[in-house]
C-alpha cells in the first residue's frame, strides 16, 4: 500500500527516506533527495569516502558497494549491479545509483565527474545515462 502511494502521488517530496510503521526505511524505493543532495553522495564517493577531510566511508565498504553482486540481462543492457549501484562502464570504473523512476547519481572517477538527475516519478525510465553521457557531459567537458 505504501509503495503504490508513493509511486501515484505526483506531490513534490523535500528529502524524505519513507519508512514502515516500525520506522525502517523503504529498501529499494522511498528515498528522495534535491539532485545537490544525490550529487554530494557521489562526490563522497568520488572523493573514497572522504568529506571535509572526514573519513565518513570506509573505502573496503566503497569497494564492496560498488563491486558485481549481479548481472541484470534485461533492460539495463546486461549491467553489473551492486548494493544499488550499477557497473555503467567497468572498464572505464563508471558507475551510477539508477532510480526505477529516472533519479540518477553518476560517477565519473576518471574524468573527477559526478552529475545527478532528479525527476517526477515516471516508472522503468532508462535513458538518464544516455543524456548524461550525450548531452551533459560533452556541455561540462568542454569548460
Amino acid at each position: 500500500m505504501m509503495h503504490k502511494r508513493f509511486i501515484t502521488d505526483k506531490s513534490p517530496r523535500k528529502n524524505v527516506w519513507l519508512a514502515n510503521p516500525q520506522g525502517l526505511g523503504a529498501p529499494g524505493y522511498g528515498l528522495c533527495l534535491s539532485a545537490t543532495d544525490m550529487a554530494k553522495l557521489g562526490q563522497l564517493c568520488l572523493q573514497n569516502g572522504t568529506w571535509n577531510g572526514q573519513k565518513i566511508i570506509s573505502s573496503e565498504w566503497l569497494k564492496e558497494m560498488l563491486s558485481p553482486h549481479m548481472i541484470e540481462s534485461g533492460a539495463f543492457r546486461g549491467k553489473s549491479y551492486g548494493y544499488l549501484w550499477w557497473s555503467v562502464h567497468p572498464e572505464r570504473n563508471v558507475y551510477a545509483a539508477i532510480g526505477d523512476s529516472g533519479n540518477v547519481i553518476y560517477v565519473e572517477p576518471n574524468e573527477k565527474v559526478v552529475a545527478a538527475v532528479s525527476s517526477f516519478f515516471r516508472p522503468a525510465v532508462r535513458n538518464r545515462i544516455d543524456f548524461i553521457e550525450n548531452i551533459l557531459l560533452p556541455v561540462i567537458q568542454k569548460q
